[in-house]
């Protein structure tokens, strides 16, 4: 055995496939910076009917997996199901209206020579995959009530960062850096 195999092996725990609700990332808290804007409320329009079982099946186990929870927020988002390629649901939240007036991160892009020049004498490659990975990373207490959506009889809030918030891709690679 190989002295990475064992150090994975050793770790086994760390390694997971699925989201668990034990398993984000408290180093940094995920900020949506409004300034004093007045909540913003957008209702769902209609979904489809065939939709809603998924739907409601991917908010139970977000509620479950503690990455959302209830809500009285004033604020809300659009629900926009998406299929995925293999066919299954992704539940999207329509952010385009909370993103408009969202002050945005300027947070660097790395440069693709710098990264190149610094593996240009690297002899061991490996390539990390965080399962469900802005899931991993905690909305910040302040903010979760921007991040509400309505469905049927419920209003909820993310505990973990969505997909589609226009800080959510440099806030993502972050926690990375800091490590």
């Amino acid at each position: 055995m190989i002295a990475e195999e064992k150090i994975i092996m050793e770790n086994e725990s760390l390694f997971k496939d699925n989201v668990t609700k034990d398993s984000s990332c408290s180093i940094i808290k995920y900020q949506i910076h409004t300034g004093d804007t007045i909540p913003k409320f957008n209702r769902t329009g209609r979904i489809p009917i065939h939709y809603e079982h998924e739907i409601e099946q991917e908010i139970n186990k977000n509620l479950e997996l503690g990455i959302i929870r209830q809500s009285n927020s004033p604020w809300s988002s659009r629900i926009l199901p998406i299929t995925k390629a293999n066919g299954s649901l992704k539940l999207c939240i329509d952010y385009r209206p909370l993103n408009k007036i969202t002050i945005k991160d300027r947070y660097p892009l790395p440069r693709i020579d710098e990264i190149l020049d610094f593996l240009s004498t690297a002899k061991l490659f490996t390539t990390l995959d965080a399962t469900a990975g802005y899931y991993q990373i905690e909305v910040d207490e302040r903010d979760k009530e921007k991040t509400a959506f309505s469905w049927k009889e419920g209003h909820y809030e993310f505990n973990r960062m969505p997909f589609g918030l226009c800080n959510a891709p440099p806030h993502s690679k972050e926690p990375w850096t800091l490590c």
